[in-house]
């Protein structure tokens, strides 16, 4: 028969969770609500960064303070130490919550967050190790780490039913009762059990007394049915693709693929985790290939790990050193650490996470570190790519445009660009791929001072007034005032903007019509709304002068071809920029039964003649009404 835990049992572990982790749990709650407050106000919160920040400190303060509760248990620390390791593990966070970007400014969001996932991975890591830093009994280790990683699958597995329970009672609610809920409380309902349920379960089984499970010599017989029957043999089978792709090399005499570091590091994860996992059973009689295998393992890892520097060589030769392959490196020489430690005879697996942590928080600072080193390569490339074409010497832009403030937010330059004759379009696509990576992962502090004029004064102005998704970009404003076209198609064929005057948060007038959705359709998108029972998709057409607008039931094409041109025809009559007036950038149709009206706001084309134009962006209302009502 079954013993199942009392409500009083469960009710006192729940209990002495909260007083033996209550930092821990207050951390869990604070980044659900955090969690959930973003999914509540996504429509309305004018800043998410700070709640952002908010909910990743907090989660990274679950590991944080479990790590320091248990440190301070494990070395039976004095209650003053251990106030003061959680004031530091305080200190700690509050440190990392300002060090994230706040959202005001317009330097790279990237960065932060790249240094945010390091010292999450190392405390993690961290909770593996510190309570057994000094001891020398590598199976009270594996017994601690084993214990963590069977109580979070259990909570995973209980969190899991909970959520699907609950969600199956909604749904009976509303297939029974017609109560309707909000889908957003589906997926906050997912974040309070995640967050708040699973760390609670997780916490209430860890052992009061962790000396009680040192000497523990009882494994668990399903962890080794799991180790050596799916992850064991799925290993095999990945080594066995490995090791016929470097033969494929070998016999076609063809460089790796950069993809395969990636597949390599997978590989090695899953191989390092088995052999962890299978490791009391390695001097076991009744299974004695498991050891062979556990030595065997890292031998076979070094050709691969030699393949792996060699794909990544290839790459950082040709486009130099960006932040994911100096972690590709980086981890490439943990592997070869590695390998060498247990080929030497070393068994100690502490090595594992210790030596990776160590590695990982060296490279995350300094000159030497990943987000230097990636910097200051790409600004190379950069700057030699200008300098092979004369756009930049002695650190100054040689045919920096002159924009006209008369003409402002619009950018009109003063002078016509020469460098459009002294760069090819391959080229230009090179300087825009590494300026987008330098303005997304690093900031364009740098290029800001190959410039006679404030471009970040201009950047502000011309923006101003315009949602975020309508600004303009510092790659693309610093690559135009180099004289470099925003994007390689733009050699062929300038691109132009039209804009209609229509004043800010202004309603829109839905008169007459049934639906209404705003669009921002770029070149190559697909949008997709609902209007009634019906699903609509709508892209630019064929022919890439207007839009197509359809669904289930028909098919509509909206030109614009003679809209747009007409509206041309006047810009270009007149002496300055102008707004055009709101009902001459107006399209109205009725076709399929739909009657249509598209309220344009902004629009950007190349005109290749007279008669014909190819839309780049548009954006603007799309009002809708089934005219066959």
């Amino acid at each position: 028969m079954i013993n199942l835990p009392s409500l009083s049992y469960l009710n006192s572990h729940a209990l002495k969770a909260v007083k033996r982790f209550p930092l821990a749990l207050f951390s869990a709650i604070l980044a659900s609500s955090a969690g959930n407050y973003l999914l509540e106000g996504e429509n309305w919160l004018d800043n998410v960064f700070p709640f952002i920040n908010l909910m990743l400190t907090a989660a990274l303060g679950i590991s944080l303070f479990f790590c320091i509760t248990i440190f301070n248990e494990k070395k039976a620390l004095p209650t003053p130490f251990v106030y003061i390791n959680h004031v530091l593990g305080i200190i700690f966070l509050v440190l990392i919550y300002f060090s994230l970007p706040n959202g005001s400014s317009s330097e790279s969001t990237a960065m932060p967050y790249y240094r945010f996932g390091i010292f999450s991975t190392c405390i993690h890591l961290m909770v593996s190790f510190t309570p057994y830093l000094k001891n020398t009994h590598t199976l009270a280790f594996w017994n601690y780490n084993k214990t963590l990683f069977i109580r979070f699958l259990t909570a995973l597995l209980f969190s899991a039913v909970l959520y699907l329970g609950i969600v199956m009672a909604m749904a009976a609610l509303h297939l029974l009762f017609e109560v309707n809920f909000d889908p957003k409380i589906y997926l906050q309902l997912f974040v309070l059990i995640i967050g708040v349920f699973n760390t609670w379960f997780f916490l209430s089984g860890i052992p009061s007394d962790l000396r009680q499970i040192d000497q523990e010599v009882n494994y668990p017989g399903g962890l080794k049915i799991f180790s050596q029957y799916i992850l064991l043999s799925l290993l095999v089978i990945y080594l066995l693709i490995l090791y016929g792709y470097s033969l494929k090399i070998i016999m076609a005499w063809d460089w790796p693929k950069g993809i395969v570091s990636y597949l390599i590091i997978g590989v090695a994860t899953w191989g390092i985790l088995t052999v962890l996992l299978l490791y009391p059973y390695r001097d076991d009689k009744e299974s004695g290939w498991i050891g062979q295998f556990s030595r065997i393992f890292y031998f076979l890892l070094f050709p691969l790990v030699v393949m792996l520097f060699i794909a990544i060589g290839i790459r950082i030769e040709d486009y130099g050193i960006t932040i994911n392959r100096y972690l590709i490196v980086l981890l490439g020489i943990w592997l070869s650490l590695t390998c060498f430690y247990f080929k030497l005879g070393f068994r100690s697996i502490k090595f594992i996470p210790l030596s990776l942590a160590c590695i990982l928080l060296f490279s995350s600072v300094g000159p030497w570190g990943i987000f230097s080193v990636s910097e200051r390569s790409q600004y190379r490339r950069l700057q030699a790519l200008l300098r092979d074409h004369h756009l930049l010497e002695d650190e100054h832009a040689t045919h920096e445009i002159t924009w006209d403030q008369s003409y402002f937010p619009k950018l009109s330059p003063m002078q016509k660009s020469a460098s459009n004759q002294l760069i090819k379009k391959e080229q230009v696509k090179e300087i825009y791929s590494i300026t987008r990576y330098l303005e997304a992962h690093h900031g364009l502090e740098v290029m800001k001072t190959w410039f006679d004029q404030d471009v970040d004064q201009i950047l502000q102005t011309i923006n101003k007034d315009k949602p975020t998704w309508n600004q303009t970009t510092a790659a693309t404003f610093y690559l135009e005032t180099l004289g470099i076209p925003e994007t390689p198609d733009a050699l062929s064929s300038s691109l132009i903007t039209l804009e209609a005057n229509r004043q800010a948060h202004q309603a829109v007038k839905t008169r007459g019509y049934d639906y209404f959705t705003p669009l921002h359709i770029y070149n190559q998108d697909t949008s997709s709304f609902q209007a009634g029972s019906y699903n609509f998709s709508i892209h630019l057409n064929a022919k890439k002068n207007g839009l197509s607008l359809s669904n289930a039931r028909s098919q509509t094409d909206l030109n614009l071809n003679n809209l747009v041109l007409a509206l041309y025809h006047e810009a270009e009559a007149m002496s300055s920029h102008t707004f055009h007036k709101a009902s001459d950038m107006t399209y109205t149709t009725d076709a399929e039964g739909l009657k249509i009206k598209l309220e344009l706001k902004s629009i950007r084309f190349s005109a290749k003649n007279d008669s014909s134009i190819t839309l780049d962006y548009l954006d603007g209302n799309l009002l809708l009404r089934d005219s066959l009502r």
